[in-house]
């Protein structure tokens, strides 16, 4: 039951290692399949949904994605939900990011320098304007990058160590990128179904938290989530007490919670620390 999660790039010719990928192995290609989900969480209309994908939401769709917190957790559960399914590949959306620390999942990132990038999307558009394509490219890269830190905390999301394998198809062929890759999960068969299970599951019952603690308007930027086999940590600083035991009480109620570790400190606690 293959997992692999690929990078989303502009003019990197990734869709077309994507598509062969899963054509090859036989495995469902997740892309826009996600859309009308996120446009339902968001309350967007999927036209502008798709326009984003495509590398054309400046504006309006790019500050939205990359503010939306909402959106940002609704993604990660739709992600989570097909990972456990297994058997897909999906392409963008940060997938890499929300299955880290889920076993049994291969991270690709297709990439190439800017100047092939503009040269491919100008042979794809049939447009001369290199100038154009070039602030095109940059203006999706700036996107995704703003999406990536907003929804998951990555500062840099090019970094070689978020993938098992990075591919430059300015050095290498669609149909090499798609063998290396094809080779990679034919090496590795025995997937730990049940570890995978496990682990979705957890990270899936931490993001359900997040989205329910933004949904019922309790704040929970300064605190982190995680969750161990039913067991909820939470870890961090609260404002007071009430706060505290709200969201103690918010998350103990949570289907699926059997125990939560209160690692939570308040803000003067922790002040007073620091000054000792």
């Amino acid at each position: 039951m293959p997992v692999i999660t690929m990078t989303r790039e502009m003019g990197s010719l990734g869709v077309r290692v994507a598509q062969q990928v899963a054509d090859r192995l036989k495995i469902r290609l997740i892309y826009h399949e996600l859309v009308q989900n996120v446009a339902d969480v968001s309350g967007v209309q999927t036209s502008g949904v798709v326009k984003y994908l495509e590398g054309q939401g400046s504006g309006f769709m790019g500050e939205l994605f990359g503010r939306s917190r909402r959106l940002g957790l609704g993604t990660v559960q739709e992600i989570l939900e097909l990972a456990k399914q297994g058997n897909v590949l999906i392409r963008g959306w940060g997938a890499n990011f929300a299955l880290v620390g889920v076993p049994g999942v291969v991270r690709v990132r297709v990439c190439a320098p800017m100047s092939q990038r503009v040269d491919n999307m100008m042979k794809r558009m049939e447009s001369l304007d290199a100038a154009h394509w070039q602030k095109e490219v940059e203006e999706s890269d700036r996107l995704h990058a703003m999406a990536i830190q907003k929804i998951y905390g990555v500062e840099n999301w090019l970094d070689p160590a978020n993938y098992d394998m990075v591919l430059d198809t300015s050095l290498m062929t669609v149909e090499e990128c798609t063998n290396e890759i094809v080779r990679n999960v034919s090496e590795n068969p025995l997937v730990d179904r049940t570890g995978m299970r496990l682990a979705t599951d957890d990270s899936l019952l931490a993001a359900r938290i997040r989205y329910g603690l933004n949904d019922g308007g309790l704040k929970d930027e300064r605190i982190s989530i995680t969750a161990i086999r039913g067991v909820v940590i939470l870890e961090g600083l609260v404002s007071n007490e009430g706060m505290r035991r709200r969201l103690v009480e918010f998350v103990s109620s949570h289907r699926g919670v059997g125990r939560v570790d209160d690692r939570l400190r308040e803000m003067r606690e922790s002040s007073r620390h620091l000054s000792e």
